[in-house]
């Protein structure tokens, strides 16, 4: 699926000519560490990425140097 998301963004940004906003909801839970590596590296250049993840590890290094990261506490 997310292969195809990919290949979907690189066509909107084809006819558009501009990125697309990307809302990925935890799907670094999913996968290993080198899929999590190889999904971060596919994300488009000057595209938006808005990611959630339970654990911030989770989210590599070349990603997290970039980003604006926000962590949101459980309520007690």
């Amino acid at each position: 699926m997310l292969a195809l998301k990919l290949a979907e963004a690189e066509w909107i940004r084809a006819h558009i000519g501009e990125p697309p906003i990307f809302l990925l909801d935890d799907v670094l839970s999913e996968l290993d560490t080198a899929h999590r590596e190889a999904l971060c590296r596919s994300l488009p250049e000057g595209a938006q990425t808005l990611l959630t993840a339970a654990v911030l590890t989770s989210i590599p290094e070349a990603l997290r140097r970039g980003a604006s990261v926000t962590e949101v506490a459980r309520p007690r």
